[in-house]
């Protein structure tokens, strides 16, 4: 019996198909072009390889290629057109056709092909609207360009927050000596939710997920409303030297800690005790090790599509602090492509900024 199942569940695209494909690198970009214009057509997408298959044909093919069998040559178009959606729209929003068993690919006859008998049909699930919190990560702060794109969610229904490194991109263009972190920061403020302007990386961001200890939180949220604050308001690296420490609703008394730039992030100390040399998926089980020795599987949930597409992607780990936001929960707004692949927790700008239009 045949059924749809996740690129996350059983991925195509890993490190040994790249490199069994990487000679058809002269076409990928038009593979790409070919995949675009049907999905605008026909957005599931399950017949995107014979049609990509149609519009290289069989000549083209084997022109790249002569010494491979035109078998192999279609099997590899194929491999590539899954690559092609994954790259695009991420392996939590591709399925392929498998059997429900075994897992092996299940094909289809082909019947717009003389010259292809069968394939295995991919789809792409529709993008979800954004809803909840999002948290803008450092990768996005450090683009002058990127937040303008952002500004037109100014004044709407989107709850944002800056992540803990995308602060760190503020204090370091400060401290640098750059006139335009005032500037950046101006234009944040008009987008953040002033409840909470700011989350923490790593493990201290547990203390915003659901169930945790209601002064705990009140401490945390007051906090970070202090730290925002003190920074638009201050107009040179003098006056974040000195800031005094803020009172908490639990009575602690806390620094700001804006007064020099950080030189590690929060969770540095947990992600520096992992061995080095860890593979994708032992990074992976790291991560959701760490999230569950500080709260229930439940509220690891939400992490858990990034952390299983974390399993799959043969990339270098970035910005892992920020994932920790995600069970508050929480989406993130980033402009890393291997995060954006992992899962539609992880937004660009510009999907962020379509998927409020499409709700207003």
């Amino acid at each position: 019996m045949a059924d749809w199942i996740s690129q996350l569940q059983k991925p195509s695209v890993t490190e040994r198909a790249r490199q069994r494909t990487a000679y058809l690198g002269a076409v990928r970009d038009d593979v790409e072009q070919y995949v675009q214009g049907y999905l605008g057509a026909h957005p599931s997408g399950t017949e995107v390889t014979p049609h990509v298959l149609q519009q290289l044909g069989a000549t083209r093919l084997q022109a790249i290629a002569p010494g491979r069998s035109l078998d192999r040559l279609k099997q590899d178009v194929g491999l590539l057109t899954v690559q092609v959606l994954v790259d695009l729209h991420g392996a939590a929003r591709v399925e392929t056709l498998r059997n429900a068993r075994t897992l092996g690919s299940s094909t289809r006859r082909c019947r717009s092909l003389d010259w292809v008998s069968r394939y295995t049909p991919h789809r792409v699930l529709s993008a979800p609207v954004a809803s909840g919190r999002l948290v803008i990560s450092a990768s996005v702060v450090r683009d002058a360009e990127a937040v303008r794109r952002l500004l037109p969610l100014a004044g709407g229904g989107a709850k944002l927050s800056l992540s803990e490194g995308a602060l760190g991109v503020l204090l370091a263009l400060a401290y640098q000596g750059e006139t335009s972190w005032r500037v950046r920061a101006g234009q944040l403020d008009m987008l953040l939710d002033p409840q909470l302007p700011l989350v923490p990386a790593g493990p201290a961001a547990v203390v915003l997920w659901p169930g945790a200890a209601a002064m705990a939180a009140a401490d945390a949220r007051a906090l970070q409303r202090a730290r925002w604050a003190a920074l638009c308001a201050a107009a040179s690296v003098a006056d974040l030297q000195s800031l005094p420490p803020v009172s908490l609703p639990s009575g602690r008394v806390a620094p700001l800690g804006l007064g020099a730039v950080p030189t590690r992030s929060p969770w540095a100390a947990w992600r520096d005790a992992m061995p080095p040399g860890l593979v994708a998926a032992e990074r992976a089980a790291a991560l959701r090790a760490g999230m569950r020795l500080l709260a229930p599987a439940a509220q690891v949930a939400a992490a858990e599509p990034v952390i299983a597409g974390m399993a799959q992607w043969d990339g270098a780990p970035v910005e892992v602090g920020v994932l920790w936001a995600l069970p508050m929960p929480a989406r993130v707004v980033s402009l890393s492509v291997g995060l954006s692949r992992l899962s539609d927790a992880i937004l660009a700008p510009e999907a962020v900024i379509g998927a409020y239009s499409a709700r207003s």
